[in-house]
């Protein structure tokens, strides 16, 4: 079968490139087409055999429309048998090629509630349009019930990781750790925009230094908010305790440097960062009733959880335990890696509603009780 996962960006991603091998490594003969040149990606993607391409055209009013054309053309073109279309501004080109195509389309929903006027927009007429809507967890199940979607086109399939794939450079980790020496090394690895929180972070480690606790914070990834993050910090001298480090390929070297992975963020669907440090057995600090979290998340039995509304203050005293009590959060780390191992890791069990999306035998499968 001739499948196409479709997606807007060039950058790596362990989840994605998980699925393609397990279809390559399934027989299937595998596409990636994105809307923007080829990149880190595609480069990738190519090792693992898949056929990669990319569309990049200018974003003025031609824009959807040319992009919808290319998608139809590469589907007739190349005889696509199954399109797997990521992320909401991708559905929503996919939406109406689907309309012009014989290939079956999958919309994959990464996102909780929309932010915007637009993105609301968007969700409208994707959710009224799409024949198959394919969610990552029964929270956001649940949501995209909420917004009138019939429970027949939605398909419940969790994301999946090949863990083994990235080993972190043990070079590369002592280097990090003697550039940042600390009592408590905690890192952020989320896309700069709001509800991602950093200023929360930053606050938190602000009151730290206050409580004369030795503590640095590496920020990597990038966005829109970049430059107002890197002048707060700037404002209030905090450069020698929070280093900007933009986006990295080898963000799996910086988690396994760090004592703690920092995601204070208030809006997630799930999260690959946090499955990523999981596996590797680090102590993960997120909110709970967030994304997926609940799922296999539990407050001091595998993980640090706090409550979306708790302020800097709290951070701050959770952060400090950690730094003093250090022998009473080490098991945390074990016990979450073998809860995201089983759970997301890449195996015949979580493979199965993949290759369910192929053969249209009904991709949900059914909510696993937490551990």
């Amino acid at each position: 079968m001739k499948v196409l996962l479709y997606y807007l960006s060039n950058k790596g991603s362990l989840s994605l490139e998980t699925a393609l091998r397990g279809y390559v490594e399934h027989g299937h003969e595998v596409h990636l087409l994105t809307t923007c040149e080829p990149g880190e990606l595609h480069r990738r993607a190519e090792a693992l055999g898949v056929r990669t391409s990319g569309y990049a055209v200018p974003k003025n009013g031609l824009y959807y429309a040319r992009q919808i054309d290319h998608l139809v053309r590469y589907c007739r073109r190349e005889r696509i048998d199954v399109v797997l279309s990521q992320l909401q501004q991708a559905n929503f080109i996919g939406v109406f090629a689907e309309r012009l195509t014989a290939a079956r389309f999958y919309m994959f929903r990464h996102h909780d509630r929309p932010e915007t006027k637009k993105s609301r927009i968007l969700d409208v007429i994707i959710n009224q349009m799409a024949r198959n809507i394919v969610v990552l967890s029964e929270t956001n199940k649940r949501i995209v019930l909420a917004e009138g979607v019939p429970e027949h086109r939605i398909h419940l399939v969790p994301l999946m990781y090949d863990f083994d794939v990235s080993i972190p450079s043990a070079e590369a980790v002592r280097a990090i750790r003697d550039s940042h020496p600390c009592e408590l090394l905690a890192v952020m690895v989320s896309r700069h925009v709001r509800v991602k929180r950093h200023i929360l972070a930053f606050q938190a480690i602000e009151e730290l230094i206050a409580r004369r606790h030795r503590v640095k914070l590496l920020v990597l990834d990038d966005g829109p908010e970049r430059e107002n993050l890197e002048r707060y910090v700037r404002e209030r001298s905090l450069g020698e305790h929070v280093s900007f480090l933009g986006y990295r390929t080898d963000v799996g070297n910086f988690v396994a440097a760090s004592d703690v992975l920092l995601h204070p963020s208030e809006l997630e669907v799930s999260t690959n960062i946090v499955k990523e440090a999981g596996a590797r057995g680090k102590i993960v600090m997120a909110c709970r009733g967030v994304g997926d979290f609940d799922e296999y998340l539990q407050d001091m039995e595998n993980a640090v959880l706090l409550n979306v509304s708790d302020g800097a203050s709290v951070i701050a005293d959770r952060l400090a335990d950690i730094a003093v009590n250090r022998q009473k959060y080490s098991v945390l780390g074990g016990r979450l890696a073998r809860r995201v191992v089983e759970k997301y890791g890449r195996s015949a069990t979580t493979m199965i509603p993949y290759l369910r999306l192929l053969d249209g035998s009904g991709a949900g499968i059914p909510a696993r009780a937490s551990a």
